[in-house]
């Protein structure tokens, strides 16, 4: 469902989603690396999963999720925010702020695609949200370069 409405999602959900239209698989959430990946074909056509991640690139690259168009990575995205109370009441306190969400899946140097989802409650836009990605991927970014540096030194002691 995308707009306003009564949809209850938790964050849990939306990356369920994302990495679904990012795989094609609904992923069953797992809490350690070492449990099998459990995956069942989503029920959406393939035609469908293309023109979602196009769109979802497309905010990356011209649209309102521009700043996640970070060096290094391929992102898809989106943006949202979730009304808190009814529009008659106004933006007169913090709690009636909109929450803000973004979510998507990006991946580093082609490896194998992540999935995410920052919620902020009453922060009133998804700008705070996206803030956070892009520091996130900033520090991604740092330290697999920290991790390539460390592998060429190990490399070399050797030789």
């Amino acid at each position: 469902a995308i707009g306003q409405g009564y949809l209850s999602v938790t964050p849990l959900q939306i990356v369920r989603m994302v990495s679904a239209i990012c795989t094609g698989n609904l992923i069953k959430p797992r809490i350690l690396n070492s449990q099998e990946i459990e995956k069942i074909p989503a029920a959406v056509s393939q035609p469908t999963l293309r023109f979602l991640r196009e769109a979802m690139h497309e905010a990356v690259l011209s649209g309102s999720v521009h700043q996640l168009n970070v060096r290094n990575f391929e992102v898809f995205a989106k943006t949202g925010t979730a009304q808190t109370c009814n529009l008659a009441k106004g933006k007169t306190l913090v709690s009636h702020l909109e929450h803000a969400w973004v979510a998507g899946f990006f991946s580093y140097h082609g490896q194998d695609p992540l999935a995410f989802a920052v919620l902020i409650e009453n922060a009133g836009s998804s700008a705070p949200a996206l803030t956070i990605v892009r520091q996130f991927l900033k520090g991604y970014d740092a330290l697999m370069q920290q991790k390539l540096i460390a592998l060429v030194d190990k490399v070399t002691e050797k030789n």
